[in-house]
């Protein structure tokens, strides 16, 4: 069960952001970057790690620690959740995707035993599995692009239904210049989440993708 608080608009800061950005037919804004991932996968392939689950769970991490990026907008209020659970689509040989809720947990341990499960019922599966997005809102939808170098991506909403529900998109990892890049993506509601948000989010990940945290016991 997740916890979370109202905003109060009427003191908040950001009111007068929110009203204007919430007027917009398109609210959102995106930042497409590249992440070096070079620690985070050089450690999945010397603890024998998920890759995937890795930069997911250093994703995670950073997502809690931005109270912007955990603002919900629902029935017209702004509510912040106290965790963020991670969505993400989840690939199978048939090459077909399905959609998974892959959960948080700050012990890396926990994160991958759970998320493990989730993936092996989706790729045992067929079919969407569209109900696992519609599970819970404090959520943050994730797609994974691992066979393309993108600079730019655009994402499939709908345009007459308020969403505040950032969308992430990880892509091809890529060797170039003695490090190992990642093309990154974040696509987020200005009326919750400014540039800076985003720019400290991105210094988040990168501090996390960089970190030994956590060890990994075999």
């Amino acid at each position: 069960m997740f916890n979370r608080k109202e905003i109060d608009l009427s003191s908040w800061k950001r009111r007068e952001h929110f009203e204007f950005f919430s007027q917009m037919q398109e609210p959102f804004h995106s930042v497409t970057v590249e992440m070096d991932v070079t620690k985070a996968y050089q450690r999945s392939v010397e603890e024998n790690q998920s890759y995937f689950l890795t930069y997911m769970h250093a994703f995670g991490r950073a997502m809690q620690d931005i109270e912007n990026l955990r603002y919900r907008l629902v029935d017209g209020k702004v509510y912040c959740y106290d965790f963020i659970e991670l969505g993400s689509t989840i690939g199978r040989k048939d090459e077909t995707f399905g959609f998974g809720i892959l959960g948080y947990d700050p012990d890396f341990n926990t994160f991958v035993k759970n998320a493990t499960k989730v993936i092996e019922k989706v790729q045992a599966t067929e079919g969407l599995c569209v109900e696992a997005n519609d599970a819970m809102p404090n959520i943050v939808y994730c797609s994974t692009l691992p066979w393309t170098r993108f600079t730019a991506v655009s994402h499939a909403r709908h345009f007459d239904e308020r969403d505040s529900i950032p969308r992430i998109s990880f892509g091809m990892r890529v060797f170039e210049n003695e490090k190992y890049v990642m093309p990154f993506s974040i696509l987020v509601d200005h009326s919750l989440v400014d540039g800076i948000h985003v720019a400290k989010f991105l210094d988040k990940f990168q501090l996390y993708l960089d970190s030994d945290y956590p060890s990994v016991s075999k």
